[in-house]
């Protein structure tokens, strides 16, 4: 669905899921850890 909206090929569709499916892991990875910490140092 997303390649047939944006126009792309196969290839561009994986690639571009796969980067921003990564960025969207680390990012809550991060948050995690930041919550945590800040946890910790209220509680």
């Amino acid at each position: 669905m997303v390649k047939e909206c944006l126009g792309l090929t196969v290839g561009q569709t994986l690639r571009t899921w796969t980067i921003t499916e990564t960025l969207i892991g680390f990012s809550g990875l991060a948050m995690a850890l930041l919550a945590e910490q800040f946890l910790k140092f209220f509680a």
